[in-house]
């Protein structure tokens, strides 16, 4: 059997897709929430020229004022979670690549994955 490697399941797609519905429709109710304002708009991967995981997201405010969050980024390699966190502040209407790489992820070694990018401690 060949590598199977996913790079986005329909639970992720529904998320994002209910997530920027609920963004489009937060300035609707008269108050804006950070929770509401910032999303994950895109994630992608591609190794690098030394073979290692590069994992981007695209990270949206969709917002009217500057907020902040923490990217979580847990991509499931050969079915093992490896977590990072990068803090983004965002100004209203901002649109940012945030990127990590995973040096000890060799593109040779994998053989599953799955890629898992979301926002915490959003503010």
């Amino acid at each position: 059997m060949g590598k199977r490697i996913a790079t986005m399941d329909r639970r992720t797609l529904l998320r994002g897709a209910g997530t920027v519905a609920l963004a489009a429709l937060a300035g609707c109710a008269g108050t804006e929430s950070a929770e509401s304002s910032l999303l994950v708009a895109s994630e992608d991967f591609h190794f690098d020229d030394d073979g290692a995981l590069v994992v981007t997201a695209v990270v949206s405010n969709v917002g009217d004022t500057r907020h902040g969050a923490t990217v979580v980024f847990a991509p499931e390699v050969n079915g093992e979670t490896r977590e990072r966190r990068i803090d983004v502040e965002l100004a209203a209407h901002e649109t940012r690549a945030v990127e990590t790489t995973y040096g000890d992820v060799d593109e040779a070694d994998v053989s599953s994955l799955e890629l898992v990018v979301s926002l915490e401690d959003v503010r």
